[in-house]
């Protein structure tokens, strides 16, 4: 097969000849990807260096030949996958790669509620399917779509993949081509499922270059303002007394500065506003908080133990799920040893001792984005096992829930 002159030129950056072609470039990036998972992952299992994923790279390197560059992508994805944290990850290409990726998703939003997946917005016209539960893709139970993409990303915890499956990878064209959901030669998939209204419907939707927010947002359907757990997910870091409640509700979105005001800004603000309104209740809200630069927690934490030990009537409630990650799973094991505060929602998706740090770095031929951590976290205690930080009071958000607008986690805190 011909060369481009962009692959010829990515080869030639890559050190090759002008007579290899593609597929010693994508052998380089494979032995590239594997010397950096054996030189810098941090588990102490080992993984890079398994039998396992010896004999997944060699499969990897023996298939090329008869792979597509989206096969061998979604195959880098599952060698990835080999390596069991929720930061190492092969993410995709960048925008002066030299091939052509398919890059076209399915213009919506899912999220998994204990009834199944759901359609929570969509693009354009497709935003009158939100609050639909999807019963089949292709033809696949949405379960079994889940299921099977689920061997292409290393996650911490089961809870990880409940995030990050519904929101990054469902949709994803060329993953559901992968795990047999979608036609080699169409960028539509078949799309079973049941409205609001309980009309059950099939329909062909066309995937396309659609720009998708991240994180859950309000109900785009539903009409007035949207509950407080949903209203600034953006924002960093905020807070809001509930003077009905004896309370004070701070959410915290993100563990990095925010602009025009740092978190150690933000705490010494908390800590003057928690002496002044003199609530017996602080709420501290990370359901949204994937995490970020956990050096920077120290003086909300800080906030904390002081509110803690201020009375013997103060209470602490940290409301967390499935999208508290990373940093903020840092922030919940330093809550949970140095004060008395009750956990409230679903289990977190970082373990308290867990394999992170996001370094990327870009495979020379292919130019696709990868990720391997090469820091192991323990801010628990070194025989701390557990998968997760267990709720004191489990709360699952339903998808009834969310449709009406009601946050059934700040409720039952409130009811304490």
């Amino acid at each position: 097969m011909a060369l481009s002159l962009l692959v010829s030129l990515a080869l030639m950056a890559a050190g090759l000849s002008a007579n290899d072609d593609r597929i010693d470039g994508w052998r380089r990036d494979v032995d590239f990807f594997v010397a950096e998972a054996r030189r810098v992952h941090a588990d102490p299992e080992r993984p890079a260096s398994s039998p396992a994923f010896e004999a997944a790279a060699d499969e990897l390197r023996a298939a090329l030949a008869e792979l597509s560059d989206d096969q061998i992508l979604a195959r880098m994805m599952r060698l990835a996958a080999i390596l069991d944290d929720g930061h190492t990850a092969v993410y995709g290409p960048e925008p002066n790669t030299p091939l052509a990726f398919e890059k076209r998703v399915l213009p919506f939003q899912f999220y998994l509620f204990p009834s199944g997946l759901h359609i929570v917005d969509g693009v354009g016209e497709h935003v009158d399917l939100a609050g639909s539960r999807v019963v089949r893709l292709g033809g696949v139970p949405a379960e079994e779509v889940l299921r099977r993409m689920s061997a292409y990303r290393g996650v911490d915890n089961a809870h990880t993949w409940t995030w990050m499956g519904p929101q990054f990878y469902v949709r994803q064209l060329g993953l559901l081509r992968e795990v047999g959901v979608a036609d080699d030669d169409d960028g539509a998939i078949e799309v079973e499922l049941v409205t609001l209204d309980g009309e059950a419907r099939t329909l062909r939707v066309e995937c396309g270059a659609h720009d998708l927010v991240r994180k859950l947002r309000p109900f785009p359907l539903r009409v007035g303002d949207p509950p407080r757990y949903l209203s600034r997910v953006d924002t960093n870091y905020w807070m809001e007394p509930l003077p009905e409640h004896d309370a004070m509700y701070v959410q915290f979105n993100q563990v990095r500065d925010a602009p025009l005001e740092s978190i150690a800004a933000f705490s010494a603000r908390l800590r003057a506003a928690l002496v002044a309104e003199q609530p017996t209740t602080l709420i501290v809200d990370v359901r949204h908080n994937n995490g970020g630069n956990n050096t920077l927690v120290r003086p909300l934490v800080r906030a904390l133990i002081e509110f803690d030990m201020r009375a013997p009537e103060h209470r602490i409630f940290v409301l967390m799920g499935r999208n508290t990650f990373s940093a903020a799973q840092n922030f919940l094991n330093r809550v949970e040893r140095w004060t008395d505060a009750s956990f409230v929602g679903e289990p977190s998706s970082s373990c308290p001792n867990f394999v992170g740090e996001g370094n990327e770095f870009v495979l020379p031929f292919s130019r696709v984005r990868v990720s391997i951590s090469n820091l192991l976290w323990q801010d628990s205690d070194p025989w701390d096992d557990r998968p997760w930080i267990e709720p004191d009071l489990a709360v699952a958000l339903t998808a009834e829930d969310y449709f009406a607008g009601v946050d059934p986690v700040l409720e039952r805190a409130l009811e304490e």
